[in-house]
């Protein structure tokens, strides 16, 4: 007995363990939906830059502009590299998932040497076609 209770206490049972419950399939599929649309809605962000043109996206005023563009790939490489959405690689193997995530970490690192030529042929001709590939458009 405890000294604060006069109740028997079961000390057998009282902590025992209890069996780890796994994420359910819906729970799963729910992350994979959820982070696909961030990523169409990443690709829509970047679309909107290109739609503003390839000589406003270079000005020499508008380096807010490209800076963004470089943040939008590689938040779009972070989300495409998650756990629940490296399964559905192999269903798309047009996409180089192993290119954007080098151009990912180059930009991360690198960001005194961008070459943002590489950028906007990036965001214009790399993600819409990748988009399209996933069914993201």
């Amino acid at each position: 007995m405890h000294p604060s209770d006069d109740r028997p206490r079961d000390r057998g049972s009282r902590f025992s363990a209890r069996p780890r419950k796994e994420p359910s399939l819906s729970l799963a599929e729910e992350r994979t939906r959820k982070t696909l649309e961030d990523m169409r809605g990443l690709y829509g962000e970047a679309q909107e830059i290109v739609e503003e043109g390839e000589e406003t996206f270079f000005a020499e005023d508008n380096l807010r502009t490209r800076r963004a563009a470089t943040a939008l790939i590689i938040h779009l490489a972070d989300a495409a590299h998650r756990k629940e959405i490296v399964a559905i690689h192999d269903l798309h193997p047009g996409v180089d998932w192993s290119g954007l995530k080098k151009q990912r970490d180059f930009l991360g690192h690198k960001y005194h040497d961008i070459d943002f030529a590489i950028v906007w042929n990036t965001i214009y001709v790399v993600f819409p076609r990748e988009r399209k590939l996933i069914g993201l458009d």
